[in-house]
């Protein structure tokens, strides 16, 4: 990722998982004084939830049917 911050002393940041990338952004948000630990957790879990949900109901291939539906 990359950002054009003035002043950013390092203004390319490498992760090799999503997950580290996560976590800055998790700190930069407690540090910049917008939310609290807790709610960057919690908000991180549900994130995660909604990918799953996503990812099992909505990106299915064609004329493959929801798990959940009751024929």
């Amino acid at each position: 990722m990359d950002s054009n911050v003035v002043g950013l002393l390092s203004p390319v940041r490498s992760y090799s998982r999503f997950s580290e990338a996560l976590e800055e952004v998790r700190n930069a948000r407690v540090y910049g004084g917008m939310h609290y630990r807790n709610s960057t957790r919690v908000g991180a879990a549900l994130g995660r939830q909604v990918s799953r949900y996503m990812t099992k109901h909505f990106f299915r291939l064609p004329g493959q049917k929801d798990p959940e539906d009751k024929d």
